[in-house]
Parts: structure tokens; C-alpha cells; sequence
């Protein structure tokens, strides 16, 4: 049997306020009366699991914790099996509440084990050297949620995205940044272990 993988913004939603596109509600409910498993594999990385689900929950979305994989979750999963316990993060209050539950010691200064960025709007140079002097000075290792270049503000300008700031903190401290976003393979790894299917040429 087939499965299907669903980008979230753009696809199933327009944009950050969520607001459903009407084919997707419908195509979503036919998967689910033909038996057609389905996962929302996003790259958000402003908002908790928990919060997104509730949030496609109330727009409409046959969504639970089981049918969501996002940048977070691979995050808590990832840098649990590696051992880092503090982290400096770039990226929003609300991540930073989540990896705060998951257990990790989130710091404000460079003396941690990880780096790890998301996605922010207040991102600043003194962000920029505190990320650096993690990876340069206290050998932390440095991960982002995902490596997309762009993203569409609600303004209808284009920003640098999270890959853009990992990259930039990549070239300066020589050091590689590993991804736990899409299109990295242990995220779609999950995604079809998540499906119950096996061959991706099924997905």
C-alpha cells in the first residue's frame, strides 16, 4: 500500500497562520476512508509538537502526535543518542520551552556541548558570536534544524532561513553542521519507519 508524506506550509496550510487550503482538508479526509497512511513532515521550527498538532486539530486536520514529524522531534532524539546535555540555541521561546521538557540545560553563553539553530527573527551579531565561540572555543558540535536557504515572510519579502544562519556559522568556524530536517536521510528515514513502509518508491 502507498503512504504519502505532506509538507505543511503551502501545501497543506498557506502560511504561518495556518489557514487550511480546502482541496487539502478534503484530500486528507479521502486518504483516511481509503485506509492511505499519511504523515505532516514539516521543517517548522517555531512551534512545539504538541502546539502544532493542537493547531492542525483545530483547523480541521484528522492530526495527532503520531501523524506529525518535525525538525523538534528529530532534535530531542538526535541529540539525546549523542550525549549533548546544555545547549545554546537560535531560535524561538517556544523551541526553547520544548528542549527545555526534553531535559537539556538551555545556557546564554558558549560553554556548552551543542549549538543548535532555528529558526530567528532576532537573530544579531552577538547571537552570531556566542554560536561561534561555542564551536571555536568550547569544541561544541553544531546542528540545525534544517538547511532550507529562504523563506517568505508575511510581508511578502524574502529572509535568509535557518540553513542560511547555520551555514554562515558553518563557513566561520570550519566546522560541519549536521541537519535533522528534511531533506537529511534519518529524517526520512523516520518518516517512512513512521508510515510502516519500507520501499520509498511506495511513498
Amino acid at each position: 500500500m502507498p503512504g504519502f508524506l505532506l509538507d505543511l506550509e503551502g501545501t497543506l496550510v498557506k502560511d504561518k497562520s495556518y489557514t487550511p487550503i480546502p482541496e487539502a482538508l478534503e484530500f486528507t479526509a479521502l486518504l483516511d476512508r481509503l485506509g492511505i497512511p499519511w504523515l505532516v513532515a514539516t521543517n517548522n521550527s517555531t512551534e512545539k509538537p504538541a502546539k502544532l498538532v493542537q493547531i492542525l486539530k483545530d483547523k480541521g486536520f484528522a492530526v495527532n502526535q503520531e501523524r506529525l514529524l518535525s525538525p523538534s522531534l528529530m532534535a530531542s532524539k538526535f541529540l539525546k543518542r549523542e550525549g549533548v546535555k546544555s545547549i545554546y540555541f537560535i531560535g524561538t521561546e517556544s523551541i526553547k520551552d520544548f528542549l527545555r521538557e526534553e531535559g537539556f540545560e538551555l545556557r546564554e553563553d558558549y560553554m556548552v556541548d551543542a549549538v543548535v539553530v532555528g529558526r530567528d527573527r532576532q537573530v544579531n551579531y552577538e547571537k552570531m558570536k556566542t554560536a561561534v565561540s561555542a564551536v571555536v572555543l568550547n569544541g561544541a558540535r553544531l546542528f540545525s534544524f534544517h538547511m532550507n536557504r529562504l523563506i517568505m515572510d508575511a510581508d511578502g519579502l524574502v529572509g535568509p532561513s535557518v540553513g542560511a544562519i547555520a551555514t554562515a556559522i558553518s563557513f566561520a568556524t570550519n566546522k560541519e553542521v549536521i541537519s535533522f530536517g528534511k531533506p537529511s536521510n534519518e529524517y526520512f528515514s523516520k518518516a517512512l519507519e513512521i508510515l510502516g513502509i519500507s520501499n520509498p518508491a511506495d511513498v
